[in-house]
């Protein structure tokens, strides 16, 4: 009778055992490569230009609530305007794009830009989607590739641009929320990476 307690007992702790470490965080190095490869370096950088594109349409969804003093008044800044600061972004994206598809920056779209407000805010919105197409579409081998730079031709990688890219937009969507607050916008959208990955 004591061996079958025993037993019972034995039974009872292993299988509390096995249920708690069931239900607890596991680390990135117990995953299985299947489930790593979802979260791969390829995938992260498919999300980035994805999340490019969502808060660049979340802060112009917000700067469209400017009037026209406000999109054009200029203030303390390298870019000293919402309207300068858009232009820029548009075309730097746009050159970027140019280089990753292996083609001459040519003229950006904002160089000799005289539209309104709005058609701006449309053009530099095309440009993020046309590139966040062009990242989430690359396959490996095309994101592994390498694009030469600069007069001295350096060999740099398409991953490295395309993070260029995003993390000079990041640089400037706070600029922009800085202009849009000192030119007398509230409320500014939260376009933090962390609120794209969890909406």
């Amino acid at each position: 009778m004591k061996t079958f307690f025993t037993y019972l007992i034995g039974g009872i702790f292993l299988f509390a055992l096995g249920f708690v470490y069931s239900q607890r965080e596991v680390s990135a190095s117990e995953l299985k490569p299947e489930v790593m490869e979802n979260h791969g370096h390829d995938n992260l950088l498919k999300t980035y230009a994805s999340y490019n594109r969502w808060a660049n349409e979340r802060l112009v969804e917000w700067i469209s609530g400017a009037s026209e003093e406000q999109f054009y008044r200029e203030v303390e800044s390298s870019f000293p305007s919402l309207e300068k600061t858009l232009l820029h972004l548009w075309n730097a994206e746009f050159g970027w794009l140019n280089t990753l598809r292996e083609e001459p920056w040519g003229t950006p779209p904002g160089v000799d830009f005289e539209g309104s407000p709005e058609e701006l805010m449309e053009g530099f919105i095309k440009g993020s989607k046309d590139f966040e197409e062009f990242v989430v579409n690359m396959t490996a081998e095309d994101i592994e590739s390498e694009r030469m730079l600069g007069r001295n031709g350096n060999a740099v990688g398409v991953d490295g641009i395309a993070l260029h890219v995003f993390n000079h937009a990041t640089y400037h969507r706070g600029q922009l929320i800085t202009i849009g607050r000192q030119v007398g916008l509230t409320d500014p959208p939260r376009t933090d990476f962390i609120y794209y990955i969890n909406r």
